[in-house]
Formats: structure tokens, C-alpha cells, sequence
């Protein structure tokens, strides 16, 4: 797969900036449920590219829609935590975690985190403003220059209401989406 910036911003310097930010982040991030990726490649009308593994998949949003099992449920948001766990030990934060940048395989359906366009680390001195997807963005990270891991967790529990909305999870939702 290749990642790349709209045509009309993909040669201004801050938007390569944020590219290279985002493969250097990508480096770090050796996980069996975050997308793998090889390195950086200029091409030919999409210039700087992100070249990543391809996933034979769906987004999340997308595999919901269909009857899915209580099992694989609980398998993906497993996999989820993991992959969280791993991105939060690595002292990076997504702050763009959604349904949408959540990969559902189809061959065995795991997960594929996607999309770390926006992550941060303490680290990097690119795109520090308040930044994230409307619907899944903590109330503080609207506001907030510095990231923080809580944001994430706050995203993770809107995902956890979609992907387990019975009533055993409600208290653990109910506690992501509690204001920092």
C-alpha cells in the first residue's frame, strides 16, 4: 500500500514534514497488529509515498455492519489493547483512533491499526495543535497541545461501545470517556 499526500499539498514542506514524521513513527512499531512498513518512495504523479504492507481487509466501521460473532468480538478487541499497549510502551500516541483506522483482516479477522498520519511522541516537533476525528476526539485533546496517552484511551472507549455495546461493558466505556 501506498501513503500519500493530496496532489495539491504534496510538495509543500510541511505536509512532507508530516510524512516523514509518520514513516519514522512507523519505523519504531514492529507489531503483528499494526500495519508494517517498508520505507519511503517517491512516485511517479503521488510524489513522496509511504510504501507499507498491503491488508486484505476491512475497516472496522464496515465489518460491524455485518452479523459478527460475541467470539470475534472479544478476539479483535484483544488485539486492539495489544496493539494500544504496544503504541503507548513505545511512548507514542495515536489521537486518531477510530473504527475507520482499524483494519479487520479477512483472512482469520484480526485487526491492522492504520494510519498514524497524527501520532505524536515527546520527541517530534511536527503538528503539536489539538488534532483528531470529531466523533472519537477526548473533549481535552480539542484544546490540549501536548499529547497524552489518555486521549487514546478515551477513543478506544467510544470503539469499545461499537464493537462490545452490551451491558457488561458499560462500565469500562463509561470510565474511558470520563473527562482527564
Amino acid at each position: 500500500m501506498l501513503k500519500a499526500r493530496k496532489r495539491d499539498v504534496a510538495e509543500q514542506t510541511i505536509y512532507q514534514q508530516m510524512l516523514r514524521k509518520e514513516l519514522e513513527m512507523l519505523m519504531h512499531l514492529q507489531h503483528p497488529y499494526i500495519v508494517q512498513t517498508v520505507g519511503l518512495e517517491r512516485v511517479e504523479g503521488l510524489g513522496m509515498c509511504i510504501v507499507m504492507e498491503y491488508v486484505d481487509g476491512v475497516r472496522l466501521d464496515e465489518w460491524l455492519k455485518l452479523p459478527q460473532s460475541k467470539e470475534c468480538r472479544y478476539k479483535l478487541l484483544i488485539q486492539l489493547l495489544e496493539a494500544m499497549e504496544y503504541v503507548h510502551a513505545a511512548g507514542m500516541v495515536h489521537r486518531d483512533l477510530k473504527p475507520g483506522n482499524i483494519l479487520v483482516t479477512r483472512n482469520g479477522a484480526n485487526i491492522k491499526l492504520i494510519d498514524f498520519g497524527l501520532a505524536d511522541n515527546d520527541h517530534m516537533a511536527i503538528l503539536k495543535q489539538p488534532a483528531g476525528t470529531a466523533d472519537y476526539i477526548a473533549p481535552e485533546q480539542a484544546t490540549m497541545t501536548i499529547p497524552d496517552i489518555r486521549n487514546d484511551i478515551y477513543s478506544l472507549g467510544k470503539v469499545i461501545g461499537l464493537l462490545l455495546p452490551e451491558r457488561s461493558f458499560k462500565s469500562v466505556v463509561c470510565r474511558c470517556l470520563k473527562p482527564i
